[in-house]
């Protein structure tokens, strides 16, 4: 893996974390925490973090209650985490996510 480019001035960004998961909460999600903390750690910021259930309707109402408008604030350099359900099918996260936020998102997000 290469080396961080030391020359290269720090620019830290904003990243939200959601994690999709019908058995973990915020108590005891530890890839989140874990992502979180890394996040904090490297002196970027946690712009936002939550927790829903893998089901169509409240992801979908997560998802949309949002909008898509925080994504199209994200500029080059700004990272979308996105931990998702890893099943494509009509009206799920990772269809939504295809279909609607990454093909909004600027080059280099």
């Amino acid at each position: 893996m290469p080396k961080i480019d030391e020359t290269r001035p720090f620019i830290p960004v904003h990243i939200a974390v959601l994690t999709v998961s019908d058995t973990r909460g915020l108590a005891d999600d530890k890839s989140g925490d874990t992502l979180a903390t890394m996040i904090v750690a490297d002196g970027h910021q946690l712009a936002a973090r939550a927790i829903v259930r893998d089901d169509v309707a409240a992801i979908r109402q997560t998802v949309q209650g949002v909008g898509l408008a925080p994504f199209s604030l994200l500029a080059g350099g700004d990272i979308l985490f996105i931990d998702s359900s890893h099943i494509l099918m009509p009206g799920t996260d990772v269809d939504i996510l295809f279909n609607h936020v990454l093909p909004g998102l600027r080059r280099g997000v």
